[in-house]
């Protein structure tokens, strides 16, 4: 799924032409929080080689369900 979204309050050629937002919970209250390209590359390569950090199938039915 391509969540991502073009930057259109882009001030200077500094910032990231593109964000992604993405909807996180922390201490039961969600937040909305964008992420840029980088980021998210960052983040995807760290899950990869730390799969034992990865959630499994019922963590994730929780998270989504909220069990």
């Amino acid at each position: 799924m391509d969540t991502r979204r073009e930057n259109v309050g882009r001030k200077s050629k500094s910032e990231s032409a593109a964000y992604w937002p993405v909807r996180v919970r922390e201490n039961g209250q969600a937040f909305w929080i964008l992420l840029t390209d980088k980021e998210v590359d960052r983040a995807a390569k760290r899950a990869l080689s730390n799969p034992e950090d990865m959630p499994t199938l019922w963590q994730r039915i929780r998270l989504v369900f909220g069990i």
